[in-house]
């Protein structure tokens, strides 16, 4: 039994040095704003790619939520993954004329502007709307 709790303990220190030196690369202002933004996000997974940062958790209600940060801590965007029955309703009505059902959609929230809703199909085109459901252009640069 005492072998059993070694190993564990050895197993979930080594874990949490595993991650704690995977966000040390981090760098402070992204950490800093990150903090400020989403003070209630837990188990934040980070990685790199383009000179931004890309945070991925899971919020209150269980959604994945991936946000990007430049360099110097300013957010880019959030995007949260939303159920069909999530959206409102004028999008989700537009979404399924076109895609019918078979769309994955999520949520983009931007500094100082009004969110979009991104509705990808099975196959991989994309369309931008605002709340109302108009078309939207967005340059996704993720």
């Amino acid at each position: 039994m005492k072998k059993i709790l070694i190993g564990l303990f050895i197993l979930s220190s080594t874990t949490l040095f595993a991650q704690d030196h995977r966000n040390n690369n981090v760098p402070t202002n992204v950490q800093h704003s990150f903090q400020k933004d989403y003070p209630n996000a837990q188990k934040t997974q980070w990685k790199t790619s383009n000179g931004q940062w890309h945070g991925t958790y899971k919020d209150k209600n269980n959604r994945n939520v991936e946000t990007h940060y430049k360099a110097d801590g300013q957010r880019i965007d959030t995007h949260i993954s939303y159920n069909q029955n999530e959206l409102p309703s004028s999008v989700r009505d537009k979404a399924s004329k076109k895609y019918n059902t078979n769309y994955s959609s999520s949520r983009i929230e931007r500094p100082n502007s009004q969110p979009l809703y991104q509705i990808r199909s099975e196959k991989g085109s994309t369309t931008y709307m605002d709340e109302n459901g108009h078309k939207r252009k967005y340059k996704d640069s993720h």
